[in-house]
């Protein structure tokens, strides 16, 4: 069978939910951070440049940093092993180098009016007013590697519940740096990078310290697995797939972008997207350290059981996500974070209503590929990836096309994208229980 008796028997849903409890608690503090900052420059000068600004400047650092994502998984994988946990921080260090270089090289003249008027397509005071917002952010992938590599490490000794310490510093640095830029009514993009670079490297800085404060640093499960990547080649061809899972999502959400000022309602959709998606992210986090239970858990406990584990975390996510997008608390929340701006609310809405399924999918996501990993299928997860994209932004297109509204165009891209993502997920995943019974 697939469950092991006495470890099967040990975790139930309720308490590997309670096990997820702390890790969600880190991912939803970090998402807090993004609403936090699109209410603060609302309210200060020029709103809906400086929005649109920001918008594509955390665009352009998500792409930058979408090499850097997968440290996390692969240091929850890795970590154990003492001289693969030293590979990867040599890994880690040389990615987050080039990751950063790029992010400078974008910044400078030219390059920078290039990405932001031809690529992107925006104003001149759109681009204008992004500016020194990008200069802040150079470090930003440089700063992600860091603390997601001691997260891994933490993750995999089962010190989880420092995650949520790490991330109240980083949301407490993060409030603090925007509230003294908004008292001295700074220019909202500069101000919302300052506060957005504080936070997080205040965040890595904890990582690093509860890593070594909790013993999870000095605690290995083997010294020199050689089922493991022993050498930068290996890791590198062990990781490639994951990074270049990432680049594609990341890339395809920054064209999604694109995508959205062509729309026939473009600079109040590139204006509205980034508040309305990050309302609908700050549920969703609720569910994407599934996929790290699941890659911690999965040959310690039962496939049907982590399946009504990742279940239940999703519906339980939606669940929330119906009552705030079909509520007066919840539209109440949406137009105040927009600055009491009715004509950015209108827009809005309608993402928070067709997208409140969204955090059910993101956990679906996170568990089928948490099971692709542990079975060896981390090409699965690239092919999946590309037909999620593929979806997302033919779908976005041709709605645009069709004459809708951009921001109803992007969230039934994205929904439909998801979708036929977890889909093609779901053959993969479904190879561990194969892989247990042989």
């Amino acid at each position: 069978m697939n469950c092991p008796s006495e470890t099967a028997q040990a975790q139930t849903v309720p308490r590997l939910l309670a096990q997820l409890a702390p890790l969600a608690m880190s991912d939803v503090i970090m998402a807090l951070g993004d609403p936090l900052q699109i209410s603060a420059v609302s309210r200060l000068s020029n709103p809906k440049e400086s929005l649109a600004a920001m918008g594509i400047v955390k665009a352009l650092a998500n792409f930058l940093e979408s090499p850097i994502i997968m440290v996390l998984h692969a240091s929850t994988a890795l970590s154990g092993d003492r001289s693969s946990r030293r590979c990867l921080a040599r890994f880690v260090l040389w990615l987050a180098l080039v990751c950063s270089g790029l992010f400078l090289l974008l910044s400078l003249p030219g390059f920078y009016e290039w990405v932001f008027l031809d690529l992107f397509g925006t104003t001149p005071q759109v681009a204008q007013a992004a500016r020194r917002a990008m200069l802040w952010m150079v470090l930003w992938p440089a700063f992600i590697a860091w603390r997601r590599f001691f997260q891994g490490v933490m993750i995999r000794d089962k010190q989880g519940r420092w995650l949520g310490w790490a991330s109240i510093a980083r949301l407490t640095t993060f409030a603090t740096l925007l509230w003294i830029g908004f008292w001295q009514r700074g220019q909202g993009p500069e101000v919302a990078a300052i506060a957005l670079m504080g936070g997080l490297l205040a965040e890595a800085l904890c990582a690093q310290y509860f890593a070594y404060r909790s013993g999870a640093v000095a605690s290995f499960a083997s010294q020199n697995d050689t089922k493991l990547p022993q050498s930068l080649p290996q890791m590198w061809r062990y990781y490639l797939p994951l990074a270049s899972t990432m680049v594609i999502v990341w890339g395809g959400r920054a064209m999604l972008v694109a995508v959205l000022a062509r729309a026939v309602d473009g600079p109040l959709a590139l204006a509205s997207w980034p508040a309305a998606w990050n309302f609908l992210l700050l549920v969703a986090n609720c569910t994407r350290m599934v996929q790290q239970m699941i890659i911690a858990q999965a040959r310690q406990v039962c496939f049907q059981t982590l399946l009504r584990f990742a279940a239940c975390a999703g519906l339980a996510a939606s669940g929330l996500m119906i009552v705030l997008a079909f509520s007066g608390a919840g539209e109440s929340a949406l137009l105040g974070l927009l600055g009491n701006q009715q004509d950015l609310y209108v827009t809005a809405l309608p993402v928070l209503r067709i997208g409140c399924w969204l955090p059910l999918l993101v956990a679906a996501q996170n568990a089928c590929q948490g099971f692709c990993i542990v079975a060896g299928k981390n090409w699965r997860i690239q092919q999946a990836t590309v037909a999620s994209l593929l979806t997302t932004l033919v779908v976005t297109f041709s709605l645009t096309e069709a004459g809708y509204s951009g921001t109803v165009c992007a969230i039934w891209g994205m929904m439909l994208g998801l979708l036929f993502e977890v889909g093609v997920l779901a053959t993969g995943a479904l190879a561990w229980p194969s892989k247990r019974i042989g």
